[in-house]
């Protein structure tokens, strides 16, 4: 009984900590000429496996070490020109990098735009704005093998649960013995 019960803990805990298929949060990293923009967005991966339609960034992005201010506004180039489609949208190889990211006050903002949809004429390219300090920083040509995104392993709240129950038949078992 007693190597069964260890097997079976063993087995919970290798399930909690395996990466879970439909991760919604990934981190990703652009390195830049101008430096480094990190952090964790949120988002659906598409059934071709290669596309993630973001829906939100999280709080600790930063660039350079430079925190952002909570980037609550995210939207596809398109959207930001008042379109109402497609949702922004990034790809794991980053061929496809259409995002505009901003704080309510639009003083801290990344844009990715690599389709040139712009209304400046720009082309494709890359911007950070941080503070309100427009431009502080030149626009840069995307180059998609400096981005790199990975998803992010999620526990299930049912695996949690599993886990907890594994743990709770251990103490039972041992309180058992004792008895």
């Amino acid at each position: 009984m007693g190597k069964l019960l260890r097997t079976t803990c063993l087995t919970v805990c290798a399930l909690m900590f395996a990466p879970y298929a439909g991760a919604t949060e990934f981190q990703f990293t652009y390195d830049s000429a101008m430096g480094v923009l990190s952090g964790e967005l949120t988002g659906t991966l598409q059934s071709d496996g290669d596309t993630i339609d973001v829906t939100s960034i999280m709080d600790f992005a930063n660039f350079n070490g430079t925190a952002f201010k909570s980037l609550t506004q995210v939207e596809s180039i398109e959207q930001s020109n008042g379109s109402s489609s497609p949702p922004a949208t990034v790809t794991l190889d980053g061929s496809v990098l259409d995002i505009v990211a901003s704080s309510s006050d639009f003083n801290d903002q990344f844009i990715f735009d690599s389709k040139g949809l712009n209304p400046h004429g720009f082309g494709e390219f890359f911007d950070v704005n941080q503070g309100g300090n427009s431009n502080i920083l030149a626009f840069e040509q995307i180059d998609p093998s400096k981005w790199s995104v990975q998803a992010v392993a999620v526990p299930e709240p049912a695996t949690l649960s599993l886990f907890g129950l594994g743990l709770a038949g251990i103490g039972f078992s041992r309180l058992r013995r004792k008895s």
